[in-house]
């Protein structure tokens, strides 16, 4: 991993309030060790993601509990599983409505992964800020080390079901509601599939 892509992350996770301490943050980064490319990644990624896994009260920090954990991970292995396995990106809002889940909870989700994703206000698409964050949630040799790994191909199949879900929900006969259905589709205005084919089933479509 060349270096100022792990110095950017660490700086964007320092540099973040919400997280707490800079001083605080910067021992936890300090504390992986950094001789070999794995272990890179490790001081890279695993203070932003440890982040999820502790709750904060006005006074301390406090771990979650089983049950908190697993359902954390859960849905950022849904979440953010998604967003990394994804041929293309999308906004929040789509990704919400392909994973049927509020969006709400896909913002509350990514909320404190700033330093590693690029999640834009607006409708603009949520893209990864390196792909070596992608690697390293997909990497095989990190199953039973890394809490947050994401199966690759379980992730595949669950992103399926969701394709013939928006499918089936969204296709009928004129889609584009045209008063000639056999018009050509290069005489058809961006305007007009914008407003029949939301992104994700646009996405769904493509892919």
């Amino acid at each position: 991993m060349p270096l100022f892509i792990f110095a950017a992350t660490v700086c964007r996770f320092i540099d973040d309030r919400i997280y707490g301490d800079p001083d605080e943050q910067l021992q936890k980064v300090l504390k992986f060790h950094t001789r070999n490319q794995q272990s890179k990644l490790n001081a890279t990624y695993l203070p932003v993601l440890n982040k999820l896994l502790v709750k904060r009260t006005d006074t301390r920090i406090l771990p979650l509990n089983t049950t908190e954990r697993r359902h954390i991970i859960e849905e950022f292995q849904t979440i953010v599983g998604s967003i990394i396995i994804l041929s293309s990106p999308l906004p929040a809002a789509s990704l919400a409505r392909l994973l049927n889940i509020s969006q709400k909870r896909v913002n509350y989700r990514l909320d404190l992964l700033h330093s590693v994703l690029s999640i834009p206000s607006s409708e603009s698409s949520m893209r990864l800020l390196h792909l070596s964050f992608r690697d390293f949630l997909l990497n095989p040799e990190k199953r039973e080390t890394n809490p947050f790994w994401v199966d690759k191909q379980q992730t595949h199949k669950r992103l399926v079901a969701h394709y013939l879900r928006i499918i089936k929900g969204y296709l009928r006969a004129n889609i584009y509601k045209l008063q000639a259905p056999s018009t050509p589709r290069l005489s058809i205005s961006a305007e007009t599939v914008e407003a029949n084919l939301p992104s994700e089933l646009q996405y769904t479509y493509l892919y």
